[in-house]
């Protein structure tokens, strides 16, 4: 347009941007924005849970391998088969599916604290079930619903033997919807946490522990990876140590943990 125009220093750069064009993004943008309005339908953090229909509520809760107590804007989940090591039975998978798809309708709870009963907080998967997934049985509805993201994860080469796994698929669903919980949750490990037993860790926001407990990804000696924690695990710690714990198999203490 003929015009001539002293360019303007940009602060902290050394680029020279004239007033003008640094007028005009900015006005397109305030175009733009206002056009598209992005703040109208922001993303809701919800997870799905067409998965799990919970089979009783918090205040009629009929599980014995979980406990859950309620007090005022706060409740305790805590496993309850010392005897097992609290390993990730049947049983205690089930109840712990029902307490978190259960929290997530309720808005009057503010403060989840996940512990266990014993000398241990979970040792993991159950050896006597399937070693590569969690050993349940959902309803019809429920597996019918696995089964057809499983089908979609196959399609896209999730299963490497060529086979939809239900249990791996739950392990993730469960971490998954643990990790949204709209609660502050605090994991208060009474003792170690191995393998899947992670997930009490990294899937928490917060995690209060006993001196002597011990943390660590045993599925690394049986030639296999935490997938369905990896990316829970790395939003706690940075990329390297990740991968030293899933796979070099290294164990944490307590103390270097922290």
């Amino acid at each position: 347009d003929g015009e001539s125009e002293e360019p303007v220093l940009i602060a902290g750069t050394s680029a020279a941007v004239a007033r003008r064009d640094m007028e005009r993004v900015v006005s397109d943008l305030g175009r733009k924005f206002a056009r598209e309005a992005p703040w109208s339908g922001m993303p809701q953090s919800k997870a799905d849970f067409s998965w799990h229909t919970p089979s009783c509520t918090l205040e009629n809760w009929r599980h014995t391998d979980v406990k859950v107590q309620l007090g005022p804007g706060i409740a305790h989940v805590t496993l309850n088969r010392p005897d097992d090591n609290n390993t990730l039975t049947e049983g205690i998978v089930a109840g712990l599916c029902d307490a978190v798809v259960s929290l997530h309708s309720r808005p009057d709870i503010r403060v989840v604290v996940f512990s266990g009963e014993g000398k241990m907080l979970c040792a993991g998967r159950d050896p006597k079930g399937d070693s590569y997934g969690f050993n349940v049985k959902p309803g019809d509805r429920e597996r019918q619903k696995l089964e057809s993201e499983g089908q979609e994860a196959l399609d896209g080469g999730a299963f490497p033997d060529g086979k939809i796994n239900s249990g791996r698929l739950l392990q993730g669903k469960l971490w998954e919807a643990w990790a949204m919980l709209p609660q502050f949750t605090i994991c208060l490990a009474n003792g170690s946490a191995i393998g899947d037993g992670m997930g009490f860790v990294v899937c928490s926001d917060a995690t209060i522990a006993i001196r002597t407990a011990f943390f660590g990804f045993s599925d690394t000696k049986l030639g296999l990876v935490s997938a369905t924690l990896s990316p829970h695990l790395l939003s706690k710690t940075w990329a390297s140590a990740a991968k030293n714990m899933l796979v070099l198999g290294q164990v944490l203490s307590a103390e270097s943990a922290r």
